[in-house]
């Protein structure tokens, strides 16, 4: 007890000390075998798990040696190359191996490539101290198998048994591990028979367990190699192969369990592996690996399947004291001991409650006196505010109002309780306010909206309506509370303005004829895009930039009428300022409104222009290169923006997300027109058909250079994705899946040859049905000229 005091006092010390000076522990773990072998994983798995030093921060190295599937002295010698380049600037504190194979490659070739580093070892079978002579700083746990123990408890459960057919593969440690048997039994005399398996092929060990007698039982020792040398897994020897075996099956180790293989002595991973830990910590505190003795106390302990001794009809009785059975049916009780334990408690709790519930209702009709007296001063509060205000329930239905609300309406406020809006105001607006509600009960939020409401005179009045919810104690939604804010007077100077607008259109109108001149030439220039667009018509390769200029054609239309518009309107203002000048009428204050009402005019007429400006600059660069492919350098971004201008037509009106992933300097030689043509297509495919039953979509591009010679396109939306059949079938001509729906089935075709033929790259498709659709485009930067 005090020597694990000191142990753990000092790890907390070196661990507080690694902390303070901001060092790593670093720690490397060689196993033997591969990633996926039941027993190593579960060393090195229990390992990971304990190895947590207080305060300190440690960094475990994880390496597989991988000898089962190959093992020579060619293959160690890079693996200790390997090694050493590997971790000639990692200061290594401490080495952890599992197995022989590791332990012998540690003794070899540790010290070139490690230096003089502590190692700790485990599962090393058939130690023996002269293997650890001239060799300094090791310590380990060896793996020792309970071989006779095992054989004792068979011959006591089957006492007619014959012989023994001992199952061994003949790599290096079956080999061993058969060896050890024999030694082992030199000193036992058992009435039965030991065989020994010779080399056999997968088949033929499969049929040599499944033909045996039944004065015979099988012990697995170890087996990961057919005599082909072909690898065989655990999982497949288990459920392959002994599964298949007539007569019962024991074995030596834990791993192979759960496989209606009966049991034995076995030994543990998960032991080895907290032993191997508790022997790192005592290492890391400072004690030399020589000091410590090798642990070669057997921790193995009697284990059988449920399911086996089902199978071979082995009564629980039979088997040696104190053994532990697994995957045993448990009783109610100890299926279902947290929920009977729990409703016991829940059940106590409940008389509890009830009692406290008593004594709470006393309390809250206090507490409701209480409230009755508040909330008629709040009454008397509210009838004081001239705002018409009310509160409804979640039914909908009158709780309660203020004065100015029973005035306006005509009805008293204690009648009002238990109406609805279609006892206050007229079927249509009540219909109205009703939804309204239902709508702000469910969205449980916040609403104001423009209105009207009839008085009790029947007069109608303009309103701002403003509702809100309240909440219960509970937090429940207890109702709704609203206001009236009147702004029919408002309103009704609001429509004289108007009307004075409109006098004024008139005469804007009477002097723009220069500018409307130039509108009718703007409105040429349209005309001449759309016959433009009805040329591009003629070929498939075109007939996005048709689409184009239809798009073009609209967008502009609108921030160019505004700009003539406020043109028109900035002219009538100058006229107007210059009367009031001439007449000497012009007051400072109408001045600075003209001054104010110009600097808008000029900002709205800018804003126009410049948008419009910004569409046809688009427009040029998408057509031109469209209809040239010619080779030149451009910005990357900044085309990517130019492009997706052009489709703002297409775009606007959706909810869809386009993120675009691109170096805002990137530039490169190649053909724009093409790859406008490849992104157009992309985008209205996922619109029109990966977003046809989605409202809201995301479309991402990510386009790069890798390694300065290939620029890589990365096109990927989540709409409905395609099937198997669709994408393999998807580039070919004339494929669609909207026939009759006005789909040509030219879109992806077209993609395929410009990417491959033209661009002289690659097009790769990755889609899953109902997730997602992506396209992978690399095509070199470096091309020869497009003929």
């Amino acid at each position: 007890m005090f020597k694990q005091l000191k142990i753990f006092l000092f790890t907390l010390l070196l661990s507080t000390s690694l902390y303070s000076q901001n060092n790593t522990t670093h720690i490397l773990l060689l196993n033997s075998y591969h990633q996926g072998m039941t027993w190593t994983d579960t060393i090195t798995n229990e390992v990971i798990k304990n190895f947590v030093f207080p305060g300190s921060i440690y960094s475990l190295h994880i390496e597989y040696m991988d000898t089962k599937r190959i093992y020579n002295k060619k293959y160690l010698k890079s693996l200790a190359d390997f090694y050493k380049k590997k971790y000639k600037s990692i200061n290594l504190k401490l080495i952890l191996s599992t197995d022989n194979n590791a332990f012998d490659f540690l003794k070899k070739y540790r010290d070139d490539v490690f230096g003089n580093l502590p190692v700790v070892f485990s599962g090393v079978n058939h130690y023996h101290e002269s293997m650890l002579k001239g060799y300094d700083n090791y310590t380990g746990i060896e793996e020792k198998t309970s071989t006779i123990a095992t054989i004792e408890a068979m011959l006591k459960i089957h006492p007619h048994l014959k012989q023994i057919y001992v199952l061994n593969d003949y790599l290096k440690t079956g080999r061993a591990l058969e060896q050890s048997i024999k030694e082992e039994l030199k000193n036992k005399k058992f009435n039965v028979k030991f065989i020994y398996s010779e080399p056999l092929t997968i088949n033929e060990l499969k049929a040599k367990v499944s033909s045996f007698d039944d004065d015979t039982a099988v012990l697995l020792s170890t087996y990961y190699s057919d005599k082909n040398s072909v690898h065989v897994t655990q999982e497949f020897l288990k459920n392959e192969i002994l599964n298949h075996s007539s007569v019962p099956v024991y074995c030596l180790a834990e791993y192979y369990l759960n496989s209606l293989i009966v049991g034995g002595k076995l030994i543990s991973g998960k032991e080895h592996g907290k032993l191997m830990h508790s022997l790192a910590i005592e290492v890391l505190s400072g004690i030399h690996p020589s000091t410590l003795p090798i642990i070669s106390e057997s921790s193995n302990r009697f284990i059988f399947d449920y399911n086996a001794l089902k199978k071979y009809e082995i009564e629980e009785s039979q088997l040696p004291k104190d053994s532990l059975v697994i995957n045993k049916s448990k009783t109610f009780y100890e299926k279902y001991t947290f929920l009977v334990n729990i409703t016991t408690f829940f059940i106590i709790l409940l008389f509890i409650a009830i009692f406290t519930l008593i004594h709470n209702v006393k309390k809250r009709k206090n507490s409701e006196k209480l409230l009755e007296k508040q909330l008629d001063f709040e009454q008397i509060l509210i009838d004081n505010i001239s705002i018409p205000i009310y509160y409804k329930d979640a039914n909908c239905l009158y709780i309660g109002c203020n004065n100015a609300f029973s005035e306006i309406f005509g009805i008293d406020k204690k009648e009002i309780k238990g109406k609805s809006v279609f006892d206050v105001a007229p079927k249509n607006l009540a219909e109205v306010y009703y939804q309204s509600d239902k709508n702000l009960l469910n969205e449980k939020g916040y609403q104001e909206y423009l209105t009207q409401i009839q008085t009790k005179e029947g007069d109608s009045k303009d309103v701002i309506m403003q509702k809100n919810i309240f909440y219960d104690k509970q937090g429940n939604v207890g109702g709704i509370i609203g206001c009236y804010f009147d702004i029919t007077e408002i309103n009704k100077t609001k429509k004289e303005v108007e009307e004075l607008n409109n006098n004024l259109e008139i005469l804007v109108k009477n002097r723009t004829a220069d500018l409307e001149e130039s509108n009718i030439k703007l409105q040429d220039t349209l005309s001449n895009l759309e016959r433009t667009q009805n040329s591009l018509h003629n070929s498939t390769k075109m007939a996005n930039l048709g689409k184009l200029v239809a798009s073009v054609t609209h967008e502009i239309n609108t921030p160019l009428g505004l700009g003539v518009t406020g043109i028109s309107h900035f002219e009538s203002e100058i006229l107007n300022l210059e009367k009031l000048y001439k007449e000497d009428n012009l007051s400072q204050d109408e001045f600075e409104l003209y001054l104010d009402k110009s600097r808008k005019l000029a900002k709205t007429i800018l804003t126009n222009l410049t948008r419009a400006s910004q569409i046809i600059k688009s427009f040029k660069n998408i057509a031109i290169d469209q209809s040239r492919e010619e080779k030149r350098v451009f910005n990357v971004k900044e085309y990517l923006d130019d492009i997706l201008l052009s489709l703002y037509h297409a775009t606007k009106n959706t909810k869809h997300t386009i993120h675009i992933t691109c170096d805002e300097n990137l530039h490169i030689n190649s053909y724009p027109g093409l790859i406008s043509q490849i992104l157009t297509n992309l985008i209205m495919n996922s619109i029109i058909h990966g977003f046809e039953n989605k409202e809201k979509g995301l479309i991402s591009i990510n386009i790069f250079i890798n390694d300065k010679e290939n620029c890589t396109i990365i096109y990927e939306d989540d709409g409905q994705g395609m099937d198997e059949i669709t994408k393999q079938n998807i580039c070919k001509p004339y494929y669609t899946t909207k026939e009759g729906k006005g789909g040509s089935g030219l879109g992806m075709s077209i993609i395929h040859d410009i990417v491959t033929k033209q661009l002289k790259g690659t097009l790769n498709i990755e889609s899953k049905k109902d997730s997602y659709s992506k396209f992978e485009i690399v095509f070199p930067l470096k091309q020869e000229p497009l003929l």
